[in-house]
């Protein structure tokens, strides 16, 4: 398992409209510093809780501030 830093990603009110209705609806957004190895995330658990990865945004163009963003689901008992 491997441990990051990582913190909360707001979407705007137009960006939480666009997604109602969708398969993203109910997701989080994290952002992590770049990290190649996340390409292969499929779960994340924080604070206790299990995640699935539902998209990751990777920066394409890397560098020593890059941010990747990572869209997460809550992953229930009957999953």
């Amino acid at each position: 398992m491997t441990s990051v830093w990582f913190g909360p990603w707001t979407l705007t009110q137009s960006q939480e409209m666009a997604l109602s209705g969708t398969t993203l609806a109910g997701t989080k957004v994290i952002f992590v510093y770049h990290n190649p190895a996340l390409a292969r995330l499929n779960r994340a658990q924080i604070s206790g809780l299990e995640y699935e990865v539902v998209d990751l945004n990777i920066e394409e163009d890397p560098g020593p501030s890059s941010f990747d963003l990572i869209t997460l689901r809550r992953v229930t008992a009957r999953e």
